[in-house]
């Protein structure tokens, strides 16, 4: 009899487990990945998935690539010099006044953000995505800009000396009185843009998409000065 309850018992045991074991296996753990969330990109782009970055501070120098930081307040003024924020989610992000100086930010999605008076100087933002972001009086001298997307974006009297916008796409941008002297806009869209009263002494524009762009005012590659009527090319007075 205790033989058989002995047996008894030890299947009861082996059943116990083995539900166990499935029960587990059906259940995760939550991981880094976990805490992530796919964000939907904007038409035409891929949609990502972003990493969470709560509790990490904002320090020249800091690891902020792929983060999740769409809409905070806590970067603007903060000081990101040669920050890594290469392919993270700034959609509407406030960065008015915030050091941005040699800062990765290639492949970033920073669509509406506000780059009020930031400082981007000699920043990486190839392939950034731009668009509609305000850029109003923006330091982005040296700035690499290839293949960034500037739809619509407001530029005005943003600083771009020297910047490298080789095939940047900037229809409907605002640029008046930006200063682009010795820019690189070769292959640039440009159309629609304004660009009244812009500084584009020395600026490369070999390819350049200028159609319905209003040039009014503009000081023209040879420094000389663009009349009224300059829309899709330079009328030299």
């Amino acid at each position: 009899m205790n033989r058989k309850r002995t047996a008894i018992a030890a299947v009861a045991v082996g059943i116990t487990l083995l539900l166990g074991a499935c029960s587990n296996s059906e259940s995760t753990t939550p991981t880094p990945e976990d805490t992530s969330r796919d964000v939907g990109a904007s038409p035409g782009t891929q949609s990502r998935t972003y990493r969470n970055c709560e509790g990490i501070m904002p320090a020249p120098g800091v690891d902020l690539s792929n983060c999740d930081l769409a809409g905070v307040h806590y970067l603007m003024k903060a000081d990101l010099s040669m920050a890594k924020l290469d392919r993270a989610n700034l959609k509407g992000t406030l960065l008015s006044g915030t050091i941005l100086y040699k800062a990765d930010l290639s492949d970033a999605f920073l669509e509406g953000a506000d780059l009020r008076w930031a400082d981007l100087e000699g920043a990486d933002l190839p392939k950034a995505n731009l668009g509609k972001a305000n850029l109003f009086k923006a330091g982005l001298r040296w700035a690499d800009l290839r293949w960034a997307d500037l739809r619509g974006a407001d530029l005005t009297q943003a600083d771009l000396r020297g910047a490298d916008l080789m095939k940047a796409n900037l229809p409907k941008a605002n640029l008046p009185k930006a200063d682009l002297t010795k820019a690189n806009l070769s292959g640039a869209n440009l159309s629609d843009a304004d660009l009244t009263k812009a500084n584009l002494t020395g600026a490369n524009l070999t390819g350049a998409d200028l159609t319905g762009a209003d040039l009014t005012g503009a000081i023209w590659i040879d420094r000389r000065s663009c009349d009224r009527g300059s829309i899709g090319k330079c009328v030299l007075r």
